[in-house]
């Protein structure tokens, strides 16, 4: 089996980011991303998710109705054909409940990650909406692509969209 991954932010990346989302019937599938998956599958990589989820020290929602939300999302992806093998999430947020070293820019999320599935970090992407995704990423020698947001210059690929990203996504994988 390939230890070639691309860890995915959640929101954003996988589905809109329409602010703390855990309700399944609110999921919206950005578009061009099946398409990206699909075409990343066939060349044997593999998925998991890396996210912050700080809406559960806001106490907007739960660690059970997130729970709920990955498995829907899980599901919505394996309809397509994609396998979200597992989710990392920090569920904290420094200001409620003190500093902790798995919440976005830090890498103890991805470390766990990189440990589980064998993960090779030079054959494999981190691929987020925001900087703290492509510190996180190049933080443990991955490579780093950013999607949707200012140039971040430790970034090695940006793209302004999904759609652009996918029109040349051979040329940043290969």
């Amino acid at each position: 089996m390939t230890n070639r991954f691309f860890l995915l932010d959640r929101d954003g990346i996988l589905n809109e980011d329409i602010g703390y989302t855990f309700e399944p019937e609110k999921i919206i599938i950005p578009e061009g991303i099946i398409d990206i998956l699909t075409y990343l599958k066939q060349k044997r990589f593999r998925f998991v998710v890396i996210t912050n989820q700080s809406g559960i020290a806001r106490g907007y929602f739960t660690q059970h109705q997130l729970h709920i939300f990955h498995t829907c999302l899980q599901d919505l992806y394996k309809k397509h054909g994609i396998l979200l093998e597992d989710f990392f999430y920090c569920p904290h947020l420094p200001e409620i409940t003190g500093e902790c070293l798995c919440r976005k820019p830090k890498s103890l999320l991805i470390e766990k990650a990189i440990a589980r599935y064998r993960i090779d970090t030079k054959q494999s992407y981190m691929a987020g909406d925001s900087p703290r995704d492509v510190q996180a990423g190049k933080s443990v020698g991955l490579n780093t692509i950013l999607i949707g947001s200012k140039p971040v210059p430790q970034a090695d690929y940006t793209y302004p969209t999904l759609t652009s990203f996918y029109e040349d996504v051979e040329n940043c994988i290969f």
